[in-house]
């Protein structure tokens, strides 16, 4: 009993959340997380936050200057960061805006500035929940307990 314990305790301790590369630059003032953001600070994303971003912003109306974001984001409809219904570049007379996101581990390295993508846009991969995983995990458990 105390080892079907342990193994139901190793199974619920295995999920774990995204982490994502969480860095700011204003202006040049970082240019580690420009540049070469695998040297950056890693995150752990909240668990609502399923997603992690890289955003580029030219703010016009402020000198043109240049704003970089990465961290972690829940795509929705008109959200700043993982917006699922704008497109990856937006330019009018106030600012420019491109951004990335991705759904692995420290994925948001890239410069969303650079597309190796036909077309643009921003595709959004839903990934499964862990629940069926849980589910899988506590039913082998569970046929573990029955067998003893």
């Amino acid at each position: 009993m105390l080892g079907s314990v342990f193994l139901l305790a190793c199974v619920l301790g295995s999920t774990r959340a995204l982490t994502c590369i969480g860095c700011t630059s204003d202006n040049g003032n970082n240019i580690g997380c420009e540049e070469n953001s695998g040297n950056q600070s890693m995150i752990e994303c909240p668990d609502e936050k399923t997603h992690c971003y890289v955003m580029v912003q030219n703010l016009k109306t402020s000198g043109n200057a240049i704003v970089w974001n990465r961290s972690c984001c829940t795509p929705k409809d008109d959200a700043a960061d993982c917006p699922t219904n704008k497109p990856s570049h937006q330019d009018n007379e106030f600012y420019e805006i491109w951004r990335k996101t991705c759904s692995t581990d420290n994925c948001n390295t890239m410069d969303p500035r650079e597309s190796s993508e036909e077309g643009g846009g921003t595709v959004i991969v839903r990934g499964k929940s862990s629940a069926s995983a849980l589910l899988g995990s506590l039913m082998m458990v569970f046929g573990a307990l029955v067998v003893m």
